[in-house]
């Protein structure tokens, strides 16, 4: 058993980066394809046009923006793969971004992400009733930034809080949803290769017949399907050249491409007012700018005397907390199966390299297959990996029942007096800093204490810059 690998949130990283991050996500998803095709425009016109028809194209799309009272979407950013050999293309929604406006100044912006094993969850969150601005992040839970409200929302204005305006405008707000760029009055050219624009025929969108603007870059095409009748942006899709050169030169992907779906996207449509009021959990906190939470606490049992276990060797020999007394132990779980124990078993070797002739110090491969893995099996896999380490099994699976051991490669170290000093879950890449760790322990070290000493520091100072932030909640009366 190992952990499954989650999708890290998206505020690890400036949004407008996002472009460049989604080309790692390779798996496909679902059947046929339901984005826009791989060719220019449609049937529709099979000669592209050029010229200035497509700066009127662009002229009337942003003439609409600019006139609107109010507008609503709900943006969807789709990664289409088509994996060598394959042939079949394979959109996968990545996050998406749902905005409703009503001029001057009310908004409602929240940036959806996918959540393992809940669907989808806010990311970002930021809505303006015209009196406050109030902003919250995944990244940072139980918290709500408030600020006054503008008379007139602008790019420059209607993200507030410092922590959210970096992550999401580190580029043009046109680089993730032009159409809010252009409510918030942004002017001239949207994209630094508008001068290319020309018109590449016709396609329907959603229904919607529209005209195709391609714009070309130092990184590819930019293509916009700007609606006909009213002026708005239903799709577009962003360039990727050199994502997708990368990619190919992998061998793995023939083909990647990475566009947005405008749904929903209307101008001048009644907008419930509530939409602009954010339903605050009672035990959120209003604040000044966002406080980042100390790490996790120590791990439970960090400390303690470890539990009785029976572990046994490839020979038969029992070993338990009494057989390793008065011995700094390091004990690795792993299993034949899993992947991340493979890559981390070179960096154990030169962790047993560090400590193969050292009497105060007893290193362990734990492995935790079951009985139907024979010894030899064991043994052997663990060597082809290029670790040397002593081996011994836990048949009884008593990591996992006594020991705490949720996943593997897992990482657990006594001290002396069998107390548990560290317990790690997930690969070390380096062996430096678990040697360090070792000899810090040999010398007496207490590793676990200072651990818990070090988070009763960061939290303390996390409290106190929290009490320094905070500021009253807009009352819901």
């Amino acid at each position: 058993m190992y952990p499954a690998h989650s999708l890290k949130r998206l505020p690890a990283a400036p949004v407008a980066a996002l472009f460049c991050l989604l080309a790692s996500g390779l798996c496909g998803c679902g059947g046929a394809p339901s984005g826009p095709s791989a060719g220019a425009g449609s049937a529709a016109s099979s000669t592209a046009e050029t010229g200035g028809d497509a700066a009127a194209v662009l002229a009337r799309m942003k003439k609409a923006y600019a006139a609107a009272e109010s507008y609503g979407d709900a943006a969807r950013f789709i990664q289409e793969t088509v994996v060598k050999g394959d042939g079949v293309r394979r959109p996968m929604p990545v996050f998406n971004i749902s905005v409703r406006f009503q001029a001057p100044n009310k908004l409602r912006f929240s940036l959806i992400q996918p959540a393992p094993g809940r669907g989808f969850s806010a990311a970002y969150d930021v809505a303006c009733d015209g009196e406050h601005i109030l902003s919250r992040t995944a990244s940072v839970p139980g918290q709500v930034h408030v600020a006054d409200a503008p008379a007139e929302l602008t790019e420059a204005n209607f993200l507030p809080a410092k922590r959210i305006r970096e992550a999401l405008l580190d580029e043009p707000l046109s680089q993730i949803h032009a159409p809010l760029a252009m409510l918030l009055g942004a002017t001239g050219e949207l994209y630094a290769e508008e001068s290319t624009a020309r018109l590449d025929g016709e396609s329907t969108v959603g229904g919607f017949a529209c005209d195709v603007v391609v714009m070309t870059g130092a990184d590819g095409e930019r293509k916009l399907w700007v609606d006909q009748d009213s002026g708005l942006l239903r799709r577009m899709e962003v360039p990727v050249d050199g994502q997708r050169k990368r990619l190919q030169s992998d061998g793995v992907i023939e083909d990647l491409r990475i566009y947005i779906e405008f749904d929903e996207a209307s101008l001048e449509g009644p907008i419930d007012e509530g939409e602009f009021a954010m339903r605050v959990a009672e035990e959120s906190v209003g604040v000044s700018r966002f406080v980042a939470a100390p790490a996790e606490p120590p791990a439970e049992g960090l400390g303690a005397a470890v539990a009785p276990f029976s572990f046994q060797t490839l020979e038969g020999e029992e070993v338990t907390p009494a057989s390793l007394a008065g011995k700094v132990v390091l004990m690795d779980f792993w299993f034949t199966g899993c992947p991340p124990c493979r890559t981390q078993a070179p960096v154990l070797q030169e962790v047993y390299e560090a400590f193969a002739d050292d009497d105060r110090v007893r290193l362990m491969a734990v492995s935790t297959d079951s009985e139907r893995i024979t010894n030899e099996k064991v043994e052997v896999t663990l060597r082809d990996w290029g670790n040397g380490m002593p081996i011994v099994r836990d048949l009884g699976q008593e990591a996992y029942t006594k020991l705490g051991v949720q996943g593997t490669p897992a990482m657990i170290l006594l001290g002396p007096d069998g107390r548990v000093q560290v317990s790690d879950l997930g690969v070390h890449p380096e062996a430096a800093p678990v040697i360090e760790k070792v000899r810090k322990l040999t010398s007496g070290v207490d590793l676990a204490g200072e651990a818990a000493a070090e988070y009763l520091n960061q939290k303390a100072a996390y409290d106190r810059e929290l009490s320094e932030a905070r500021v009253p909640l807009p009352s819901k009366g």
